[in-house]
């Protein structure tokens, strides 16, 4: 029989168990009230030391929430100045969005506008009908369907219903000018689509129209025509919204005669001179309008027109941004502007009224001017072309 033992030691009597759980009972109770008494003590005598300081930091409170509640009134002060600034920004933006959105839709109507058609289709009329010439200047043509609207050189008569919506080429004299004319008319008999008109005397081009028509309402026209200086060639193009013209003009240096190449015994469309076209002929512009016109003059109120002109090497002379009044500046709220300068003097720049062309009054100047400035005062502005300054005149 195995007899299975303690591995160390011998088996203790029940009394001897007994009497050995009582002593630890004992010991383990001593033991836990000693341990009480140390910690309670520690944190007693812990808490005695810190009190001074405590009572320190809750004296010092109120000076630091007084410092805190300071700062944090100078953050406000400092928010209150970002939103402004932003709210500003945001205005900026908002003129400028609606400038550029106004710029894209010019540019889109022009876009439709451009596209002529350029072929042999056009049939040619004849020359010398009064009721055509009548109808280009009304924009719509008196006529009934039977009228004869036109006879050919071959004696074939038109009427007027057999050249509706069918692209015509005519041509006529007009105050010693020979008018040659290409478009086409609707049901209605009102101008439809795009038409062309060239004019000359002496085989010279003296003006060129292209535009477009909606039922016998110009939406679109541009032009290229000979100044009265006989010196410089203007190119126009602009937009039509009831009695406003909007859009840009050009001029450029003429350096020749612009001749007819059109044969009037067989005239082609293709031959007729179209503004647009025609630019690459006439090099580099020296000076560009943007705004309203009327009565053939710079005439715009919205504060939105600019003008640009060069000197001969190419730099800018003079910028202008306000209004204008018969092709003048012209502008009473004090927030016209421009930078400028003579041949022989520095960029100045002078910000106020503008009477008959010319600063009028105090305003806000800067004689030579700064760069900055001129980034401060061109940095949001619409401009269509690069402005290339003449940087040993800028201070």
């Amino acid at each position: 029989m195995i007899s299975l033992k303690p591995k160390r030691g011998q088996d203790m009597s029940k009394k001897q168990k007994e009497q050995k759980e009582q002593t630890k009972t004992a010991q383990d109770s001593t033991f836990k009230t000693s341990v009480k008494s140390s910690v309670i003590g520690g944190v007693i005598v812990a808490a005695i030391v810190a009190l001074p300081g405590f009572f320190n930091g809750i004296m010092a409170l109120p000076k630091r929430v007084d410092g805190i509640e300071t700062r944090l009134d100078k953050i406000d002060n400092s928010l209150e100045k970002i939103s402004d600034n932003l709210g500003g920004i945001d205005d900026r933006i908002d003129g400028l969005e609606s400038r550029v959105s106004k710029l894209e839709s010019n540019i889109t109507a022009i876009e439709k506008a451009m596209e002529f058609i350029m072929d042999n289709s056009s049939v040619y009329i004849g020359e010398g009908s009064s009721i055509i010439q009548n109808g280009i200047k009304a924009a719509s043509l008196s006529l009934s369907d039977n009228d004869i609207i036109a006879v050919a050189a071959s004696g074939k008569k038109y009427t007027a219903e057999e050249l509706k919506n069918q692209r015509i080429i005519t041509s006529y004299e007009q105050d010693g000018q020979l008018i040659v004319f290409c478009g086409q008319y609707n049901d209605s008999y009102h101008w439809e689509g795009n038409c062309i008109l060239n004019a000359y005397k002496n085989n010279i081009l003296t003006y060129a129209e292209a535009a477009t028509y909606d039922d016998g309402r110009r939406t679109f026209n541009e032009q290229l025509m000979v100044d009265d200086d006989n010196k410089s060639i203007i190119y126009a193009r602009r937009i039509q919204d009831d009695n406003v013209n909007s859009g840009d003009t050009w001029k450029y240096r003429k350096e020749k005669n612009i001749e007819k190449i059109i044969n009037l015994d067989q005239p082609r469309e293709r031959d007729l001179i179209v503004p647009d076209f025609y630019l690459s002929n006439l090099g580099d512009y020296f000076c560009h309008y943007h705004g309203d016109t009327s009565e053939g003059k710079y005439n715009d109120t919205t504060g939105e027109a600019y003008l640009l002109s060069y000197d001969e090497e190419g730099y800018i002379k003079t910028l202008y941004c306000g209004k204008f009044k018969d092709g003048q500046f012209e502008d009473t709220t004090g927030e016209a502007w421009y930078i400028t300068r003579n041949k022989d003097t520095e960029y100045m720049y002078f910000k106020g009224a503008f009477k008959e062309g010319h600063p009028e009054g105090s305003g806000e100047s800067e004689n030579p001017v700064t760069m900055k400035t001129i980034e401060n005062m061109t940095s949001d502005q619409p401009f269509s072309e690069e402005l290339k300054w003449d940087m040993d005149h800028i201070k």
